[in-house]
């Protein structure tokens, strides 16, 4: 019984991730564009550096933090995630549309969580999309962009007047991997990770 369950909970959770996307693909192709700052602001600033509140959920752990964003040569960025009281937990390092880990607080370097977290903290930042060819999709005055990151990968955002995204949406073949939403020019930033292994990450700017 808990396995009919669980695979009627995943075919329910497949068809509606199937019509999501088939909603954003019934938007009209209108013109390919080379994504920049112009069409897109970055989450992280090409001068100085941003501090976020960070509440992290991932299975059954819990953890909280503050979280450093900063450009610190022309082509670096890195993620800092650090306690309450200064103790480093990670280091991520953006370089172009890739991420890595630096550092790894022992009792977060679990192989799974890693990735997670690095797959995730990449869709939040938007990394995938800077000086990638997207598609700029209509529907009823609307607009959204659409990129194919990978094979069978499909990304789809929204943004504001200010070009900031408020929505981020992305597609494994029909299932839906995450959505990230934003809101007030990037203050607040909530994303959720879909399938079995559950992730969510809030993040509240803290404004100086």
């Amino acid at each position: 019984m808990q396995n009919c369950r669980i695979i009627f909970l995943l075919l329910s959770s497949l068809l509606l991730a199937s019509c999501v996307q088939r909603k954003l693909f019934s938007y009209e192709p209108k013109e390919g564009i080379k994504v920049s700052t112009v069409d897109l602001k970055p989450v992280i600033p090409e001068s100085g550096a941003v501090k976020y509140k960070a509440s992290i959920d991932f299975l059954n752990k819990h953890f909280t933090g503050l979280i450093v964003l900063k450009q610190t040569d022309a082509e670096t960025k890195h993620l800092v995630f650090v306690t309450e009281l200064g103790m480093r937990m990670l280091d991520f390092e953006i370089k172009g549309d890739s991420m890595k880990p630096v550092f790894v607080f022992d009792p977060l370097n679990k192989p799974k969580l890693v990735s997670a977290l690095i797959s995730n903290f990449s869709s939040i930042l938007l990394i995938k999309w800077f000086n990638k060819s997207a598609l700029v999709r209509v529907k009823s005055g609307k607009e959204v962009l659409n990129l194919k990151t990978y094979e069978h990968h499909n990304a789809f955002l929204f943004r504001d007047e200010n070009k900031c995204c408020i929505k981020h949406q992305v597609f494994y073949k029909y299932k839906k991997e995450s959505k990230t939403i934003y809101t007030n020019n990037y203050n607040n930033i909530k994303l959720k990770q879909y399938g079995l292994v559950k992730l969510y990450i809030e993040l509240e700017k803290i404004n100086d």
